[in-house]
């Protein structure tokens, strides 16, 4: 009878160690996914403007913009998900556009199932809130006319299911080409 007891005891205590040892991964990961989604909202919001592309399906898994006062001295930063190792990374570059080159690289999140499942990180919206990428806009278009971004991210979780989040993030990109926007 003991060893029944000692038995069905060693069971549940194993049970709720796995599960207590789940819950915990899931909630530092939650953790991971929040700082990483923060620190990219900061960065969105003080984009100054954001940088165009030439492809607009570019703009699906990175973004790359200016941060600092127009006609100062500005920082180059983009955040771009490298797909063969699922990480988000933060990128500073030395200048906008496609010659710059890497100055500084941090991962920021590992596990990044977005691509892979085939979801955008980034989605961009005009003023009147249709999908610029969707509606056809150009890559210079989606640059110069884009108001708010939503920033989507799918990661893996030891715990158990993928975590999901999403943040919208308005931008002080009000036009500065001058670029029609329609």
């Amino acid at each position: 009878m003991a060893i029944v007891v000692l038995t069905v005891a060693g069971s549940t205590f194993g049970f709720l160690s796995n599960t207590q040892s789940r819950t915990s991964a899931t909630q530092s990961r939650q953790d991971q996914l929040r700082i990483a989604l923060d620190r990219l909202a900061v960065d969105l919001g003080e984009a100054n403007p954001l940088v165009g592309y030439t492809s607009t399906q570019q703009y699906r898994y990175q973004v790359e913009m200016q941060l600092g006062p127009q006609g100062g001295n500005q920082q180059t930063v983009q955040w771009v998900l490298d797909p063969p190792s699922e990480t988000l990374v933060r990128q500073v570059l030395s200048g906008p556009g496609p010659n710059a080159t890497v100055m500084s690289s941090d991962p920021e999140l590992s596990g990044v199932e977005n691509f892979a499942l085939g979801k955008p990180v980034f989605e961009y919206f005009g003023q009147g809130g249709e999908d610029l990428i969707e509606g056809g806009a150009t890559g210079g278009e989606v640059a110069q006319c884009a108001v708010r971004v939503r920033v989507d991210l799918v990661v893996s979780n030891p715990g158990g299911a993928a975590i999901e989040e999403h943040t919208n993030v308005e931008l002080e990109n009000t036009n500065p080409g001058a670029m029609p926007c329609g």
